[in-house]
């Protein structure tokens, strides 16, 4: 079957984009080929018309190269018999990964959260926009808007998701002189205030996660470490830096903008001696540094972690780059899953969790909120572009979640979206969510699955 899909292919995109297709990379994305949109149409329609089959119209993102897209349509085309259908059953179960409890969590976000009750009870029971029009403690909006989208100087976009009160930080609390203070990207502070609040909502006291425990086997005192894992992308604060000027510049410059001090900072001042990452992996970087916090607590590099993550909107910079990239949508509404769906809102906000695998701290028996039971990372690879998604990839991401967790997938009733409101992004997502839970033959699930996006928010 692979041998008469390759040669068809070959000879397909041959007549399209008139290069002998025997001499090139199959792993060379098309777009490197020279096929632009219209010529990706013509590929697929071509492709249905030789090998009568349905495929998706997001078919060549999901398989951007000539040996994925014959790997897709070898295997659409192949059908195993009984024997091998049998043999490729999995009959092993894997043991249920160790259940990490969650013991305090809090957030800031658009529309007042000050917790997570207001998240549950003021935006989400109530449906409630947060939309707002940018702040002037932020930037000049009018000075950078122009609703013409080919306009490169200025964003299309005036409004957006904002907290309030970010300027409000009491340096002495934790130990900044107004100096250093001043002189600190904003999100530190933020995350400091934050991760404080999470602690104290845990009821575990700062000397429970930094005193000696002595150990039963060695009779040493072993320390009892507490990591710190936090996700942040944005550099708004280097854009504002630069144009301060370096007439303005302190001892505290470098450090006060420093994408690990995030983390560092956090660990710095409450005493915590485990791990100290800022992960940045741009919209899944909270979730990154969640995966992280899990392996480390697995392995015992600490017994405890903070994990959580902050984005504030601090300069109009990236705003008007994603303009041009047009990835915002025109009228401010992120329209997850709907046809009217054109781009993202830019939001902001501040979250953490406190999680741990010990069932008492300090000899007091904790009270677990909830619990992670698995987690799973990976990459597209080689996909149609550097930002495009891909479908194939985000369906082996699930799956993998769910095998570590050891869930079946109709034991999922609820699942939050990463949801992007975008004409590519969503179609991708949803055809991934589908292949791992809308197998339609599943008679144990007994309700549809409910996919929720707080970007609609």
């Amino acid at each position: 079957v692979y041998a008469y899909v390759k040669e068809s292919v070959h000879n397909i995109i041959e007549q399209i984009i008139g290069i002998q297709s025997s001499s090139l990379d199959l792993d060379t994305p098309f777009s490197e080929l020279g096929m632009d949109s219209l010529s990706a149409i013509e590929l697929r329609n071509a492709l249905i018309t030789r090998f009568g089959i349905k495929i998706s119209p997001t078919a060549l993102f999901d398989y951007p190269t000539m040996r994925s897209i014959m790997e897709y349509l070898t295997d659409s085309l192949y059908v195993p018999d009984a024997q091998e259908i049998i043999d490729q059953i999995d009959l092993s179960i894997s043991r249920r990964s160790s259940s990490i409890a969650v013991i305090g969590v809090t957030c800031r976000l658009p529309g007042g959260v000050k917790c997570i009750d207001d998240l549950y009870k003021n935006i989400l029971l109530q449906s409630k926009d947060c939309i707002t029009e940018i702040p002037l403690d932020r930037w000049p909006s009018d000075v950078y808007y122009d609703p013409d989208p080919d306009n490169r100087s200025k964003s299309y976009v005036n409004q957006g998701a904002f907290t309030t009160d970010i300027d409000l930080f009491d340096n002495t609390f934790f130990g900044l002189s107004s100096t250093e203070a001043t002189n600190v990207d904003p999100q530190q502070k933020y995350m400091l205030e934050v991760a404080y609040e999470a602690m104290y909502s845990s009821g575990i006291t700062k000397r429970s996660l930094t005193s000696s425990k002595k150990s039963i086997k060695t009779g040493r005192e072993d320390p009892l470490m507490t990591g710190v894992f936090i996700g942040c992308c944005n550099v708004d604060w280097h854009f504002l830096q630069a144009k301060f000027g370096f007439e303005n510049f302190t001892s505290y410059t470098g450090s006060g903008g420093a994408s690990s001090l995030v983390s560092n900072r956090v660990s710095y001042s409450f005493g915590f001696k485990g791990p100290s990452q800022t992960v940045d992996t741009a919209c899944s970087s909270s979730l990154v540094a969640m995966d992280a916090a899990l392996k480390s607590l697995k392995e015992g590099s600490c017994h405890t972690a903070l994990v959580g993550g902050v984005n504030l909107m601090l300069s109009p910079h990236l705003s008007v780059a994603f303009c041009r990239a047009r990835m915002l949508s025109p009228d401010c509404r992120c329209k997850t899953f709907d046809a009217a769906a054109n781009g993202y809102v830019r939001g902001e906000g501040c979250g953490a969790i406190l999680i741990t695998n010990r069932t008492e701290i300090d000899g007091k028996k904790i009270k677990p909120i909830a619990f992670v039971i698995g987690s799973a990372t990976n990459h597209n690879g080689r996909s149609a572009s550097l930002s495009a998604p891909n479908g194939p990839s985000q369906t082996e991401v699930i799956q993998s979640a769910l095998r570590n967790a050891n869930i079946d997938p109709f034991e999922i009733d609820y699942l939050e979206s990463h949801g992007t409101g975008t004409p590519l992004g969503d179609p991708i997502e949803f055809g991934a969510l589908n292949t791992v839970f809308g197998n339609r033959k599943d008679l144990k699930r007994k309700q549809p699955l409910i996919l929720g996006a707080l970007k609609t928010n």
